[in-house]
């Protein structure tokens, strides 16, 4: 039986450059929403700035895949090791749901997106 990564990272495969390239930018939208998790509620200042440093390395990971693919029209490398970054809580922080769910976030949208196309 294939774990959730393995599952994830099939999906994504199966996925073209263009909509690779959808899921990706999707993902960048959804971790900014996960960003604002570390937002202070009664003050303009940030409250969590070490989870907001891991949303940002997180956007800095994904932009620079949407690039390549946009580049050279190839697809996402190492799928399941990208995965894997998302699925895994290898950071042990709380914060770590707020980012299962912006990828989630994106691979149901990308799944909703490939069902209508069918």
């Amino acid at each position: 039986m294939k774990s959730d990564c393995e599952r994830t990272a099939t999906f994504l495969e199966s996925l073209g450059p263009t909509q690779q390239m959808r899921f990706l930018a999707r993902l960048m939208y959804e971790l900014t929403l996960s960003g604002r998790a570390c937002y202070s509620t009664d003050s303009p200042g940030i409250d969590r700035p070490n989870d907001l440093r891991i949303v940002n390395e997180l956007q800095h990971g994904v932009s620079a895949r949407l690039m390549k693919i946009h580049a050279d029209g190839q697809q996402i490398e190492n799928v399941k090791s990208f995965v894997e970054i998302f699925l895994e809580d290898k950071r042990g922080t709380a914060f770590f749901g707020f980012i299962r769910l912006a990828f989630f976030g994106a691979l149901k949208s990308s799944a909703e997106q490939r069902a209508k196309s069918k």
